[in-house]
């Protein structure tokens, strides 16, 4: 998958890749959710040598849920051929919505646009999805807003729901389960990513050691400590310290006070049973 950054100053060096054109999915994409994979769909309905990208916006990374880096590698899995990076700073809020558009027409020799009904553009998000049809000749498919339970999936819904730990409507709403960053420290788990954790609770979980993953249970406690337990793998203790990453899987049991702060051997067993260990 081909990384491209977006400049409006500079045009990309060579974009021989694009030479049968591109079909490009326009929006913020801070986490890629079903309602997003409906626009990749389309994208991919039109594609015979077209490479489908995406355009991903990067913000300020201590309120987003998912690092650059963990965006990237779910895209990549989920089939794009390029990623448009593009930094949400000031340079990038003072583009006209016209001049945002002919730049990618002329650098990634667009065939197709997908968008989402409710996509806004442009210096004070004043331009429509619809204006993309007036600026370009391209080919233009306007997908309209997905709802799940009669509610408008959004990036900041899923982050509210992760702050609640309803990880068992997350993971209905994800093409694929979100990742942390983590580091592995005297066989305990420090939460590096800047965004909040999940809510007090036990949590089966995936953590990537030594490039294969880990099933089990992990526990965010009332006191922030967290605790994880591992069912199919033995020896916790010959995990080194070392940088890693976690995924979320869904929630055991949420912890509303401190009697029930802790991991049980039942939990282990529901642990055992989830994973079919």
């Amino acid at each position: 998958m081909n990384v491209y950054q977006f400049n409006i100053k500079k045009n990309i060096k060579d974009n021989s890749f694009f030479e049968n054109g591109s079909i490009i999915l326009l929006g913020k994409f801070e986490v890629f959710h079903i309602g997003h994979k409906i626009l990749y769909d389309q994208a991919k309905k039109y594609q015979t040598n077209e490479k489908i990208g995406i355009l991903l916006i990067v913000k300020d990374e201590k309120n987003q849920l998912q690092t650059v880096e963990n965006r990237l590698e779910n895209l990549f899995y989920i089939g794009f051929d390029f990623v448009i990076l593009a930094n949400f700073d000031f340079e990038f809020k003072k583009i006209e919505g016209n001049e945002f558009i002919k730049y990618l027409d002329l650098n990634f020799n667009v065939k197709h646009y997908i968008v989402g009904s409710d996509f806004r553009f442009g210096y004070n998000k004043k331009f429509l999805a619809s204006d993309i049809k007036t600026i370009s000749q391209r080919e233009v498919d306007i997908i309209d807003i997905f709802k799940f339970q009669n509610q408008k999936v959004s990036s900041s819904s899923i982050k509210q729901m992760h702050e609640f730990g309803e990880y068992n409507l997350i993971n209905q709403l994800l093409v694929n389960p979100l990742t942390f960053d983590i580091e592995i420290k005297n066989q305990t788990i420090i939460w590096t990513q800047e965004c909040v954790k999940p809510h007090f609770g036990n949590y089966f979980f995936q953590i990537l050691i030594d490039d294969y993953w880990y099933s089990g249970l992990i526990r965010f406690s009332i006191n922030r400590q967290i605790e994880f337990k591992l069912i199919n793998f033995k020896d916790t203790k010959s995990i080194f310290d070392q940088k890693s990453k976690i995924k979320i899987i869904d929630i055991e049991r949420i912890i509303v006070n401190q009697k029930y702060d802790l991991i049980s051997e039942k939990d282990i067993e529901k642990t055992k049973h989830f994973f079919s260990i």
